[in-house]
Parts: C-alpha cells; sequence; structure tokens
C-alpha cells in the first residue's frame, strides 16, 4: 500500500502553476493529482515516480478543466452513473480490495475520496456532451457493417489481438531532428526507457503498456500500422489530432470468433464502430479547445 505523509501538502508553496480560462491549478491541486494517480495505479510514492508523474498529472488536470469549461458552457450534468459505478468496483478489484477498502485508501493517504468521485464525473459529462453534440454526425455504414457480419459469420473470421504500449507526444513545435533524436534514444536505451522520458500519456505510469486490444477495438490508422510489425518492433510516428503516437509491438495472438447469436454480434460491431467514431470526436474537440482557450502557465 501507497503511504504518504499527513504532512506533505503543508509543504507546498500553494502557488499558481496554469491558469485554463478562468480556472486556476495550483501546485496544491498537482501534487493531489500526481498522489491520486499513482494510489489507483498502486504505485509507490517516492522521488522517481513523482518526477515522472508530474507531466502526465499536470496534463491531465489542464485537460479535465479544458472539459469542465465547456460542460459549464453547455450546461449539462448527465453522466452514465452505471459506467462510473463498474469503473469504481473495477478499480477496486484490480487491487485486491472492497470499494470500502479504497474509500479507506484514500483517507490513508489524506485523499479526498469524494472530490476523486467528482474528478471522475467530469469525465463521464464530458462523454455525455460530445455524444449530444455529435449524435447526428455518426452515420454508421450498414453496408460495411453487414459485409463484415457476413465474413464473420462465413469463415468463422479469426481476429488479430495485439499486446501494445504507447509513447504519447505533443506535435506542438516538434521539429523532424527532435523526432530524429527520440528514434535514436529509443535504439540506444530501450523503448520503456523513452517511455519514462518522452511520453505524456498516463499510461507512462505503466512503462507505456495498454495491454491485449482486439483488431476491432482498435482505430484503423492504429490496427494498419500494427499489421505491418513484427513483435518488438515500433511505428513511425502516427499522428492524432495535435498528438503523435509510437506504438510497439510487445506480442499477437489470434482469436477465434464464435459466433452464438447473429443479431447480437450486429449490434456489437455497430456499438463498437459508433465508439470509434465518439472517440475520434471526442479527442478532435478538446484538441479544438487547446488551441482556442486560453492556457497560462507560470512556470
Amino acid at each position: 500500500m501507497i503511504f504518504i505523509s499527513q504532512n506533505a501538502y503543508s509543504q507546498v508553496d500553494n502557488k499558481i502553476l496554469v491558469k485554463v480560462d478562468n480556472k486556476i491549478i495550483t501546485n496544491y491541486d498537482l501534487l493531489r493529482e500526481i498522489k491520486t494517480l499513482l494510489l489507483i495505479n498502486n504505485i509507490e510514492l517516492n522521488n522517481d515516480n513523482y518526477v515522472k508523474t508530474k507531466p502526465i498529472a499536470l496534463n491531465g488536470l489542464i485537460s479535465r478543466y479544458l472539459k469542465l469549461s465547456e460542460i459549464e458552457k453547455y450546461d449539462i450534468e448527465k453522466f452514465n452513473k452505471r459506467e462510473l459505478s463498474s469503473y469504481i468496483d473495477n478499480l477496486a478489484k484490480s487491487q485486491n480490495i472492497t470499494v470500502l477498502e479504497l474509500k479507506n485508501k484514500f483517507t490513508t493517504n489524506n485523499l479526498n475520496y469524494d472530490t476523486f468521485i467528482e474528478n471522475l464525473k467530469v469525465g463521464y459529462i464530458w462523454n455525455s456532451l460530445i455524444f449530444d453534440l455529435y449524435k447526428n454526425q455518426i452515420e454508421i455504414n450498414t453496408i460495411e457493417i453487414e459485409n463484415e457480419l457476413e465474413q464473420i459469420v462465413n469463415s468463422r473470421k479469426t481476429l488479430q489481438r495485439y499486446n501494445i504500449s504507447e509513447i504519447e507526444i505533443s506535435s506542438k513545435n516538434i521539429s523532424e531532428k527532435k523526432m530524429m533524436e527520440i528514434y535514436e534514444f529509443i535504439n540506444k536505451f530501450g523503448y520503456e526507457e523513452a517511455v519514462k522520458k518522452f511520453s505524456i500519456a498516463e499510461s507512462a505510469l505503466n512503462n507505456g503498456k495498454l495491454g491485449w486490444i482486439s483488431e476491432n477495438e482498435l482505430q484503423n490508422i492504429y490496427s494498419r500500422e500494427l499489421k505491418k510489425l513484427k513483435i518488438g518492433e515500433i511505428t513511425q510516428p502516427i499522428k492524432k489530432n495535435n498528438k503523435l503516437i509510437i506504438l510497439k509491438l510487445n506480442n499477437r495472438e489470434t482469436e477465434q470468433k464464435i459466433i452464438e447469436n447473429i443479431e447480437d454480434l450486429r449490434k456489437k460491431l455497430i456499438g463498437q464502430n459508433k465508439n470509434k467514431k465518439l472517440n475520434l470526436f471526442s479527442k478532435s474537440h478538446l484538441s479544438q479547445l487547446e488551441r482556442t482557450v486560453l492556457v497560462e502557465k507560470y512556470e
């Protein structure tokens, strides 16, 4: 279990680090976010992990405040309570504890569990907002769905599952020379060391590992690149909005699709297609906010 001194907050000079629109992020907010990320990922708080997590936590806070400003603009409060509850249950299970023990863990580490829940709600309310804004643009190509369904039924289609890791880099002001330096660093010191040094994604807390993902759950741009790789190889930079992604293929395997109910499979394919499109709209909308909302950094 992570144990963090009760005096940790009192030792922090609570100065303003970032202003997002009309909201401020302080040293206190950043420390709390770092502690929370380490706690939910079951990682010990030490100086190395603090330093590694700091930029991830700060980027996460900025993104949350951008989302919150947009949520307040549209005055939306609804969210999927079942998804939130499921996330909490799965988080507790991942640490082999009960939800009550998870709450106690927050208390032990001088963190407010209710604040954690409120911060999670921002993400789920954001998802509701994105759906409301873009639901009329989510066109499902029924011909493609039926063709994929037919292929699965006729051939009991096998799907590739990929075990992958990621390095996520901001594409803002990054030069070709800098990208070459990153790839040279990977060749010299290894992919996981590059994750620690360069990645701004929360997955960096787990050495960039995303685990096993089925090919039909991946965006096409990712699956296309992964199909080109041998195990252990990495992709060229994949441009996604204002980010560059370098994927590593850790392993791959083939899974056999067992067809039990055609209609259920059709609904699943449609759902996966909708989720892919919503994720694209979400990232695009947030990227637009990052370009248009005033974000002032004071350090």
